[in-house]
């Protein structure tokens, strides 16, 4: 890893432990850090800005900076235009697609709910029922597998679907 990754990635770090203690989100000055990291105000600025187009990190002139509690809408953005950048093939999102579902079937057969079966059952009917209607069909195949992943109850693989579907409504 080059120097300046290491840079960036020590102070992410270091920020991102420094939150978990700290209620307010407030971060240590550029001065301070530079010190703590003995490096420059430059580069420790560099490193701030990067983590404030990531979305995570707010700075204001005579305020300072502080760390954004990151939700989940804010999460899917970001990965989402990690991926438009990134220039993937369709066919690799379908694979993950793919593999990220069939993870989350034992899971969801685990903690799956009635009021859920329920609701799945449903979105099967509509997708049969509208089978001549293929755009209709397409949501609600969406909305089947959206539910599937609620079942699993894991977040981490409901926000990382929740992005491959918003990149396979666009394209």
């Amino acid at each position: 890893m080059d120097k300046r990754k290491e840079l960036f990635e020590s102070i992410k770090d270091y920020l991102l432990d420094e939150a978990n203690r700290k209620a307010d989100g407030r971060i240590e000055t550029e001065t301070e850090l530079a010190t703590r990291f003995n490096t420059s105000r430059y580069k420790v600025r560099q490193v701030l800005s990067t983590l404030v187009q990531m979305g995570m990190l707010e700075r204001a002139p005579r305020r300072g900076s502080l760390l954004k509690n990151v939700g989940q809408c804010s999460i899917n953005d970001q990965l989402l235009m990690q991926f438009d950048l990134s220039g993937f093939d369709i066919s690799e999102f379908t694979e993950a697609r793919i593999l990220v579902e069939c993870a989350i079937i034992p899971l969801a057969t685990r903690r799956i709910f009635p009021a859920m079966i329920s609701k799945l059952e449903n979105e099967l009917r509509l997708i049969e029922e509208n089978a001549d209607n293929p755009q209709i069909a397409d949501q609600h195949d969406r909305d089947f597998h959206l539910l599937l992943l609620q079942a699993s109850g894991n977040r981490v693989l409901q926000v990382f679907s929740d992005v491959l579907i918003a990149y396979f409504e666009k394209t």
